[in-house]
C-alpha cells in the first residue's frame, strides 16, 4: 500500500554514443506498478557516461510479502543506426506492515462470582498487511491462573483467540 523510489543507472561502457534511448517498465503485476510514467527516453548516453532514471513504485495493500520482479527493456540506437535491446529486472522487496488489535473479550461463564474459576476468552487480530510472528499475550490482571499465551503466528486479516482459566 505504499510507494518505493528507485533509482536506474544506465551506464554506457560502449566506445560510442548509444542515441534514442528508450526504457520501457513491464509489470510485475496489478499490484507493483511505476506510479507515473511506464516509458522514459533519454537522447543520447555518450561513451563512459551513465544517466540515471528516478522511478516511483506503488503497491497496493494486497500485495504478497516477498521479491517482487519488475521487468525492464533497454532499446537504444548506435552510431551505425543499429537498434540494440537489453532485458532487466529490478527486484523490490515487499515487506507488509502487522497491526494487531483486541477484536473481543468475553468470560465463560458471563457472570462471575466471588473465587469461583472463569475463562477469559480474548480475540485477537492482525488488520496489516504483513504476518505477526511469534505472537505473545499476557494479560496483566490481580487474579490467579495462568495469565500468558502463546499464539504464535497470526496471517493479515486473521484472528487468534486467547482461552485463560482465572480465578477472582
Amino acid at each position: 500500500g505504499e510507494q518505493a523510489a528507485v533509482r536506474i543507472d544506465l551506464i554506457n561502457s560502449g566506445e560510442s554514443s548509444a542515441d534514442r534511448v528508450i526504457v520501457r517498465i513491464g509489470n510485475a503485476s496489478t499490484s507493483v506498478r511505476p506510479r507515473d510514467a511506464e516509458l522514459y527516453h533519454v537522447r543520447t548516453i555518450p561513451a563512459g557516461r551513465h544517466e540515471p532514471i528516478e522511478i516511483t513504485f506503488i503497491t497496493d495493500r494486497k500485495t504478497e510479502p516477498g521479491i517482487a520482479t519488475v521487468p525492464v527493456t533497454i532499446t537504444y540506437y548506435t552510431t551505425d543506426g543499429a537498434e540494440h535491446t537489453e532485458h532487466a529486472t529490478i527486484s523490490l522487496m515487499i515487506r507488509g506492515d502487522v497491526d494487531m488489535g483486541i477484536a473481543s473479550i468475553e468470560t465463560s461463564p458471563e457472570r462471575v462470582g466471588a473465587g469461583e474459576p472463569f475463562n477469559l476468552i480474548i480475540r485477537i487480530e492482525n488488520a496489516g498487511t504483513g504476518d505477526a510472528k511469534s505472537v505473545n499475550a499476557k494479560i496483566d490482571l490481580p487474579l490467579s491462573g495462568n495469565r500468558e499465551a502463546f499464539l504464535g503466528k497470526i496471517k493479515p486479516g486473521s484472528f487468534a483467540r486467547i482461552r485463560i482459566v482465572l480465578a477472582t
